[in-house]
C-alpha cells in the first residue's frame, strides 16, 4: 500500500461517517510544512498525519513496524519546528504490508522497550516486565508532549487508539466511530502491558 492509498483510506474512513475534515493543512507557516487532514469534531479540532508501515525492500512479508512508528513520530514532530499545536495531532498508522504487528509493537514506540531485570549473583528475577528506564521512550513528561496518540486503521475500518499519556491535549479516541481505546501506562508491570501483545494489525 502506497503513502496516497493510505490517505485515501482514512478519507474513505472520515467519508463513511460523515466526519468533516480538510486535506494539507498547513501548520508551519514559515517552513510550508502540512498535515494530511485538520479534522473537526463539533467544535474539537484535531490534527491527523497519516503513514503506512512498509515491508523491507526486497524481503516480503518482513516488517520492523516499532523502528518505522518511532521514526514517523519524531517526524511529525518535527514538522512544526518550535510552533506548538493550539489541538490534539495524531499520527495515523495503517499497515501496508503482508506481515503483522500487535498493539505491544505500538505501546512499546510510545512508551520505550520492554525489559526484565535479574540479579547477577544467582540471576533471581528482581524486577516485573516493565517499560524499560534506559531512554528508549518516544513519549515522556518532557517530549513530544505535542503528540496526542497513534491511531492505528485498519482495512475493514475496526481500529485501534493508543493515547499518550503525557499529551499536552488528550485526546479522545472514541470520537472515531469502529474504534476501540487504549490509554498504556508508563509504569505499567506484568499482564498490563502483555495484554498488547493480542491486538493484532
Amino acid at each position: 500500500m502506497s503513502q496516497q492509498q493510505s490517505e485515501e483510506l482514512f478519507a474513505s474512513y472520515l467519508a463513511k461517517y460523515g466526519i468533516a475534515s480538510e486535506s494539507q493543512y498547513v501548520v508551519n507557516p514559515r517552513s510550508g510544512s502540512n498535515v494530511d487532514f485538520r479534522i473537526t469534531f463539533g467544535a474539537q479540532s484535531v490534527l491527523a498525519d497519516v503513514k503506512e508501515v512498509q515491508e523491507i525492500p526486497k524481503r516480503e512479508g518482513e516488517i520492523i513496524a516499532g523502528r518505522q512508528i518511532r521514526s514517523d513520530l519524531k517526524k511529525l514532530r518535527r514538522k512544526f519546528e518550535t510552533e506548538l499545536p493550539a489541538c490534539p495531532l495524531i499520527l495515523v498508522t495503517v499497515n501496508g504490508s503482508k506481515g503483522f504487528f500487535t498493539g505491544l509493537t505500538v505501546v512499546q514506540s510510545m512508551l520505550g522497550s520492554i525489559e526484565v531485570v535479574f540479579r547477577k549473583s544467582d540471576f533471581k528475577q528482581i524486577s516485573p516486565l516493565r517499560h524499560s528506564k534506559k531512554g528508549s521512550a518516544t513519549f515522556t513528561r518532557r517530549q513530544n508532549t505535542t503528540i496526542s496518540g497513534i491511531l492505528v486503521l485498519t482495512q475493514n475500518l475496526r481500529n485501534s487508539y493508543f493515547g499518550n499519556p503525557y499529551a499536552r491535549h488528550p485526546f479522545d479516541g472514541t470520537l472515531f466511530p469502529q474504534t476501540t481505546v487504549y490509554y498504556p501506562k508508563s509504569d505499567a508491570v506484568g499482564d498490563e502491558i502483555t495484554v498488547y501483545s493480542r491486538i493484532m494489525f
